[in-house]
């Protein structure tokens, strides 16, 4: 039986709701078994596939790693267990483990411990109980050797993960605006402190606002390499995107420093600055992250008083209509937004592939064409959802139950990110409702047998 999804929403908004549901059961709606037998998969090959592979679990105040047949690998009480961002590490806790669960390094001691890509983390530590006051110490540690390599800086506020070897960090003890680059041995490449800089570009070159209020280039010795003609008064700097040389920038800016003063300016718009090559691309209200989909870049843009859309970076169109109260990134060729309170899909022509009827963004991910969608099934003064099987096949969304989809059983899209490794639901059993989890059970989204399972 299918598990049912309750929240309370406002009333006014069921009234913007109801106009959208009149086509609500119009969506292609097949058995699991009429599928395509060229995309079906077998237990037995999902376990051949993970045989050396983690899983992560949870079960009651317990999470860890098991291997494909349910043994234990890892487990930690009353913590936190997820994949970095490029699948190469598990994060447990304070513990850093490879994703096939073997252990790499304990630096112990931290509160919590953050990926910063190039195998590089960062562990903070909160030691205001020495200092009276809330501060933080930061290791930096590479997973490839022992130990962990301490900042020789303190009361840092911030580090930006690492590209090309070149990490910027901010500190507490700067001014608001001010930043230092780092290399991977924790050291500063330069003494000099800038007011506002972007990550190193392809060109091994970094963007930086010097202390004239100019913006130039240095390099990863620290060194300026080329002065612009850009001055803080032409855009401030927002944020870096990674593996790529745009940056995000307010043009005519909404605030940056002159003197030691904040200034003010109405009117600012938000777009991106190439590194390279100095363009400014697009002018929105406001702008967000980027995404890839067939070699083309799409950027997430806003309007006032339209909303969230995505721009094709190449040609600073906007590519999807702002027109949506939210936008995720493109995944397996379809990015997730938001009208009127409810989830759907596009394509990167605007068509709606996934029907806006879903309680939760709808996430293809890496991982394949298939994902669990909590479907709006009735609508009340309180919405009830059911979970159910999405799959993409031709261009369409064909939904399904799911199989070994059990009452009391909690759904997720398979825990484990690695793009290759399309292959299991994880269902976590909380069959008494009070929010203890009895069992954590590993399925084959295709046939519903159990791979494996582990229980208190």
């Amino acid at each position: 039986m299918k598990k049912k999804v309750n929240f309370v929403i406002v009333i006014i908004t069921i009234f913007a709701l109801t106009g959208c549901l009149s086509n609500s059961y119009d969506s292609n709606v097949n058995d699991i078994e009429s599928m395509n037998n060229d995309v079906l998969r077998t237990t037995e090959e999902i376990k051949n596939e993970l045989e050396n592979v983690a899983l992560p679990y949870t079960c009651g105040e317990e999470s860890g790693l098991i291997n494909i047949e349910g043994e234990k690998i890892f487990s930690m009480k009353e913590d936190w267990i997820h994949p970095t961002y490029d699948d190469k590490y598990w994060i447990c806790g304070n513990e850093i483990r490879k994703i096939d669960g073997s252990s790499v390094v304990n630096p112990g001691g931290g509160d919590s411990i953050l990926y910063l890509g190039e195998n590089m983390f960062v562990q903070t530590m909160v030691i205001g109980e020495i200092l009276g006051e809330d501060k933080y110490a930061v290791q930096i540690f590479n997973v490839n050797e022992e130990g962990a390599v301490e900042l020789p800086l303190s009361n840092i506020s911030e580090v930006v993960p690492f590209q090309n070897g070149i990490a910027m960090v901010k500190g507490e003890g700067f001014d608001q605006y001010e930043i230092i680059y780092i290399g991977t041995d924790g050291k500063p490449i330069t003494n000099k402190i800038f007011r506002s800089g972007t990550g190193f570009n392809s060109n091994s070159e970094a963007l930086v606002l010097d202390e004239d209020n100019t913006y130039k280039y240095i390099n990863k010795y620290g060194s300026v390499v080329q002065t612009t003609n850009y001055t803080a008064s032409d855009f401030s700097i927002l944020f870096s995107c990674p593996n790529s040389d745009l940056v995000a920038i307010s043009k005519n800016p909404g605030e940056y420093m002159i003197n030691g003063e904040e200034i003010l300016a109405d009117g600012g718009k938000s777009g991106y600055l190439n590194t390279k090559t100095g363009e400014i691309i697009g002018l929105y209200d406001n702008v967000a992250n980027l995404t890839e989909l067939n070699g083309e870049t799409y950027a997430n843009v806003y309007l006032e008083d339209k909303g969230w859309g995505l721009m094709d970076v190449a040609s600073g169109e906007t590519a999807i209509e702002c027109q949506y109260s939210s936008t995720g990134l493109f995944r397996n060729g379809l990015v997730s937004l938001q009208k009127e309170s409810l989830f759907g899909c596009v394509n990167e022509t605007g068509k709606e592939v996934v029907p806006f009827l879903y309680i939760d963004p709808i996430e293809f991910g890496n991982r394949g064409n298939w994902t669990v969608g909590n479907k709006l099934s009735e609508i009340d003064i309180v919405l009830i959802g059911e979970y159910v099987l999405l799959t993409t096949e031709n261009g369409n969304c064909v939904e399904s139950e799911i199989p070994g989809l059990k009452e009391g059983d909690e759904p997720r899209v398979n825990l484990f990110n690695a793009s290759d490794k399309n292959c299991t639901i994880q269902l976590l059993n909380d069959s008494n409702h009070d929010n203890v989890i009895e069992s954590t059970r590993y399925i084959n989204p295709w046939t519903g047998e159990i791979i494996c399972e582990i229980g208190n």
